[in-house]
């Protein structure tokens, strides 16, 4: 089971294609804003933050196909920067991940994320 911090190390793991190593410590890449109460109105309105995990900056190819191009200023979020949240599967393309910011609770943890890890995981076998 993923705990507060363990989680990202080990999407991290299961996405390394689009982690490259030379790039800052990014989690991941949204449009919009960076502020949790923002992310926390979204999910109320079911309609979660969106995000394109991996530390490469996306292209505007990269939003488009992520049906989010124009929505705002392109900015990257860290490991601190989600304090309290986490990131779930959202879908898997040829460009690579998405995902949506969720609070950390016990069922994103035990339930959500481990599910997460398995469609990531063979996302990237589908890549090979």
């Amino acid at each position: 089971m993923a705990n507060s911090t363990t989680w990202f190390f080990q999407m991290k793991q299961a996405l390394q294609p689009f982690y490259l190593s030379h790039e800052p410590p990014y989690v991941c890449w949204l449009q919009g804003s960076i502020a949790p109460a923002v992310w926390d109105i979204k999910t109320m309105e079911r309609k979660p933050q969106m995000v394109i995990i991996g530390n490469k900056e996306p292209t505007l190819k990269d939003w488009s196909d992520a049906g989010v191009l124009g929505r705002g200023m392109s900015n990257h979020l860290t490991l601190p920067m989600l304090d309290g949240y986490m990131i779930l599967d959202a879908g898997f393309n040829k460009n690579g991940p998405w995902g949506v910011i969720v609070k950390q609770t016990t069922d994103a943890l035990t339930l959500g994320f481990p599910s997460s890890l398995k469609v990531w995981r063979e996302g990237v076998m589908t890549l090979r």
